[in-house]
Formats: structure tokens, C-alpha cells, sequence
């Protein structure tokens, strides 16, 4: 990953200091490192803060001094909210504090790890207010004398050695794999026996490293992921609190209904009304561009301001902007004004930019604004449980020949993506896709239809969805294709869903042919430029 070097912005002339209130981990910047030292407050939630190759949970109540050196990044943990305060500071004025409490500067420049402690009960609260108090002081003098006169507070609770025990403790790499692998549905929706298989430590030493480096138990943890699946499901998708409930991995009802309770105030079916009604407008317009489109702005937290019928989102993903901009019906030149506002303020380098690409008016004003081509176009269409299995029981051909993952067969695999996707040879590291369509493989989840010995299609699955779909473009084997598409299907509608959607490239007739005659709908076109 890149590290960029944040330069110091002052938001006034001459200050020395900047404040940022921060309310997600979708408004942090990616791996970067400073001109000037940083210090943070967590306000509320958590995030697994990434610094200096390692990991540590930060959470309600870390204070974190970061030094210009020290190379970091946030990610997101079990979905969990995350607001922060954090003041840049000038190296100068950080010297001038040292100096003044007679702290070396070695003691905190020195240590691999940056100086950090976690405060609870009254010293947590009078620190907290401490900061929102900070946040709500305009730029200019005002602010700076607040914050000189909390700063040797904050620098003597972070040199203080009696504080060393509360400190942030690193999360061992083991750790961080498993919690990564655990963001898949397919991971936590199988509960503690699938967490204490990804491992070989006992379920007691898990236990323990839970507490220890992420403060709750594994089984707090995994329900939290089921409860915010749930959640998402009841939003997203028309499913009843019980089949939500199933497809999270909660095999007792009475439990899910009391821990949703208590998750979230209100009873899985008040939840649902509550949110359904504002997030289906919102949610119509980001499905023309594709139902990954209604994913990514959810998982990412993504800030949404409404258009004329249509919809602006917009989250940072390691630092660069993602933008989706979607209208329902023909956008209309109100809405493309209000869109170029949103947008003036949001585009930085190598900024992408998600649009529907059915809507004719948007593209042709995109294309005019920027003068640049879509890197890619993409189609998804969506098949619903009942009419496959009308057409599952005529049209499957006995002859098909589908497998797993074959690592012998990977040159060819790669040149038929090569085929249908040829703008994609820069992009495609040949190791890092035999590892995922490996590990697919190995799942049931990458389906490789052969004809003739050899190769001629593949599909690799996700939970609820066909990721990718290639087919050759010539298309010799049309019923062959037909069954290739028609099993990996079957083994999402087999895994409890209710739909299968499938991403394909817009350039892809064979492939769109394919899923039509298998009774296929379009869910989504999408038109991505990088900016």
C-alpha cells in the first residue's frame, strides 16, 4: 500500500494547530504518515487502528500520540461506529510542550509503538468533554489557549508510568488475520466451531486474546456481526425478522429477538419499518447502478445527500473518494447542478466515480464534465429463487462437465479474463487471483466449466452472488454456458438466499444472452470512471 506524507494545512494563518472531528473510518485518510505530530481521542465505538505494521483495537476512551514518523490507517471492526477527535499539531509547538514538562523528546520519539492509554470511568468522562468542548471552538486563539492549556494533561497521562499497564495493547498478526476472515458472512454466520477451525489455539486461548486485545468475548464479537447482518438484511432485502435471523446464523429465535433488542432499542420488525421507508428511495436509486453499488455505501458508511430523484454517496477507500451518483428516471438539469455541488468539494486524485450507466442525460453530462471514457461497464442481473427452479427442472444438461478450482488449468483461466476483460492485464496480479479462486475452490464457491478437456468458462461465487462470470466470446458452447450458469445459481439458492445476482461486463453478449434465457432480469448497469 502507498504511504502518502500528509502535509500541515493550517485552517487559519499562522495557527499551529488543526482540529477534525471525525464521525466514520470512511472519513480517514489511508496508510499515510506526517509532517507534524497528532494526537487522538476516541469519543465512541471502535476501529482496528493499523500503525507501524502492527495492529491495535482502538476503542471508547484510547488516547493515542501520533508521531510524524509513524506510518498508519484505520479500518473498520465488526461495523462498529467510530467518532474521534484527533488535533494535528506543529512539531514546534509539541517541542515547546516537551520542553516545558521537562520531557524528553527521545522518550516519545523513540519507541516503535506511539505513546497510548485507554481511560475509563471519570477519567474517561472529564477527558471526553474535555475534547467535544475543544471540537466546538471555532479555528483562531480561543481554541489554541484551550488546547495548550489540556495538552500537558494529555502529555503527562501518556508519560506517566504508572499508566503503562493501561496501555494499547498490540493485536498479534494471528489475531488481525482471523478478525479479517471473520467479516465474511460466510465466516460468522457458522458461529464459534467455524471461528475455532480458521485457528489452532484452543477455544480458552481464544477467549483469552478476545478480551485481552478486542475487549469482548468471541462470542460477543460474533453475534455482533450476525446482529448487523440481520440488520442489513431486514433493510435490504423483503425478508421476515426470522428468515433474517436464519440467515445470520441465529438458530433460536427467542434469543435473536432480546439480543436485537438490546442492540438496537426497537424489536426486529419496528427496526424494519423504521428503516426501510427511508432507505428504499434512497436505496431504488443505487440499484440502477447495481446492487454491489447498495453494498459498498452501506458497509462503508458512505454520506448521502438526496438529488432531484436521484442520489449523491460518497465514502473514502484508502484515501481516494468513491462516488455514486444514480437518478431514477431521466436526471433533470436541477439535479445536475445540485450533483455538481456535491461533487466539487469531494473529488481528489484518482477519485472513481459510479454512475447509472442506463441514465443517458447523466452519462453524456459525466462524459462532457470530465472528458474521460469509463475504465469499465458493468451489468448485474438478478434471478429470483422461484423462477429458476420453473427452468431448473427442463433445461439442465446432463453432458456438463463443471469442477472446482484446477491450479493446472490457471494460464488458461487467465487468458480467457484476459479475453473479456482486456483492459484489465495491467490490473490483474496472476498470484494474488490463484490464491482467492484457491481458496473459492476449495469453499465450493469457483465453478470451472470444461468442454474437450480444457477450460472454457468459469464463476467465482461469493455468499449471495456471482462475482464474476467469463465465458469464451465466441461462444461455441451454448448450452454448456447455459449450465455453468444455471449451477452456480443452484448453489447460492442452496445456501438459503432467495436471489442470485450476476456482475458481468456490458460487452459481454454471450454471457447476457446466457442469463436471459435462463430467465435472468436486469438489476443494475454501471459505468465506472477513474477521475
Amino acid at each position: 500500500m502507498d504511504c502518502e506524507r500528509l502535509p500541515f494545512v493550517p485552517d487559519t494563518p499562522n495557527d499551529d494547530l488543526v482540529l477534525l472531528h471525525q464521525f466514520h473510518v470512511s472519513e480517514t485518510y489511508a496508510l499515510h504518515t506526517h509532517e507534524f505530530y497528532e494526537v487522538f481521542y476516541v469519543v465512541k465505538g471502535q476501529a482496528m487502528h493499523q500503525i507501524n505494521g502492527s495492529s491495535q483495537v482502538v476503542s471508547e476512551g484510547s488516547l493515542v500520540f501520533i508521531r510524524p514518523k509513524d506510518a498508519h490507517y484505520y479500518q473498520y471492526l465488526n461495523l462498529f461506529d467510530f467518532e474521534f477527535i484527533n488535533v494535528n499539531i506543529t512539531c514546534a509547538l509539541t517541542a515547546q510542550a516537551l520542553r516545558f514538562l521537562h520531557i524528553p523528546q527521545e522518550a516519545f520519539d523513540a519507541p516503535a509503538l506511539p505513546p497510548s492509554i485507554v481511560l475509563t470511568g471519570t477519567q474517561h468522562a472529564e477527558m471526553r468533554s474535555k475534547f467535544l468542548a475543544l471540537s466546538k471552538i471555532p479555528a483562531g486563539p480561543a481554541r489554541r489557549r484551550c488546547f495548550c492549556a489540556l495538552f500537558p494533561e494529555v502529555l503527562h497521562l501518556l508519560y506517566t508510568q504508572g499508566n503503562l499497564e493501561s496501555a494499547q495493547q498490540v493485536v498479534p498478526r494471528w489475531l488481525s488475520d482471523v478478525l479479517k476472515r471473520l467479516d465474511q458472512p460466510d465466516c460468522f454466520t457458522k458461529g464459534l466451531p467455524e471461528l475455532l477451525r480458521m485457528t489452532p489455539y484452543t477455544q480458552e486461548h481464544l477467549t483469552r486474546s478476545f478480551r485481552k486485545y478486542v475487549h469482548m468475548s468471541p462470542t460477543a464479537y460474533i453475534n455482533q456481526k450476525r446482529l448487523g447482518y440481520a440488520a442489513e438484511l431486514l433493510i435490504r432485502e423483503p425478508l421476515t425478522p426470522p428468515q433474517a435471523a436464519r440467515m445470520a446464523g441465529f438458530h433460536n429465535l427467542s434469543h435473536f429477538y432480546h439480543r436485537f433488542r438490546d442492540q438496537y432499542g426497537c424489536t426486529p420488525l419496528q427496526f424494519s419499518a423504521q428503516h426501510r421507508d427511508v432507505q428504499r428511495g434512497r436505496y431504488k436509486a443505487l440499484l440502477g447502478i447495481g446492487r454491489e453499488a447498495v453494498m459498498a455505501c452501506i458497509q462503508n458508511g458512505a454520506t448521502e445527500t438526496a438529488l432531484d430523484n436521484g442520489l449523491f454517496a460518497y465514502y473514502l477507500q484508502e484515501g481516494r473518494a468513491q462516488i455514486y451518483v444514480s437518478f431514477v428516471g431521466d436526471a433533470s438539469e436541477r439535479g445536475l447542478e445540485a450533483l455538481a455541488a456535491c461533487w466539487d468539494a469531494r473529488l481528489n486524485a484518482g477519485a472513481t466515480l459510479h454512475i447509472n450507466r442506463e441514465n443517458q442525460a447523466l452519462y453524456e453530462y459525466v462524459l462532457h464534465q470530465f472528458q474521460r471514457a469509463p475504465v469499465r461497464q458493468t451489468r448485474q442481473m438478478a434471478l429470483s429463487r422461484e423462477n429458476f427452479e420453473e427452468y431448473l427442472s427442463s433445461h439442465l444438461d446432463d453432458r456438463v462437465n463443471i469442477t472446482g478450482f484446477r491450479p493446472d488449468h490457471m494460464q488458461q483461466y487467465l487468458l480467457l479474463f484476459e479475453r473479456r476483460l482486456p483492459h484489465a492485464r495491467e490490473e490483474m496480479d496472476a498470484e494474488a487471483l490463484a490464491a482467492d479462486w484457491a481458496q473459492r475452490g476449495g469453499a465450493g464457491r469457483f465453478l470451472t466449466l470444461i468442454a474437450q478437456d480444457a477450460p472454457v468458462g468459469f464463476a467465482c461465487l461469493s455468499q449471495d452472488a456471482v462475482d464474476l462470470l467469463v465465458l469464451p466470446p465466441e461462444y461455441p458452447y451454448q448450452d454448456l454456458g447455459d449450465a455453468l450458469v444455471a449451477e452456480a445459481a443452484a448453489r447460492i439458492f442452496d445456501a438459503g438466499e432467495v436471489q442470485c445476482t450476476v456482475c458481468i461486463d456490458s460487452q459481454d453478449e454471450a454471457a447476457l444472452a446466457a442469463l436471459r434465457r435462463l430467465r435472468f432480469l436486469q438489476a443494475g448497469h454501471e459505468a465506472v470512471f477513474i477521475l
